[in-house]
């Protein structure tokens, strides 16, 4: 995830990575895609998404997801 806190070139690189790990249902990249999508990073807002994939990674017992359901009303 380090890489996406360089240069454009490079967090371009590290986008693609993350989706990928996504794709292949690494939680830890599905996170960060949830988080893009919250925050609309790469041009990605999307809120019904970002709810949804977060209430699976709540499911699967990932922390920040539970974090994130406590504040959803």
């Amino acid at each position: 995830m380090d890489i996406i806190a360089k240069q454009r070139s490079d967090k371009d690189l590290g986008h693609i990575f993350i989706t990928r790990a996504a794709e292949m249902n690494h939680l830890k990249a599905r996170a960060e895609m949830a988080w893009a999508h919250l925050l609309g990073r790469n041009g990605k807002l999307n809120f019904e998404l970002a709810a949804a994939e977060f209430d699976e990674l709540a499911k699967e017992g990932v922390p920040e997801a539970n974090m994130v359901k406590k504040y959803e009303n």
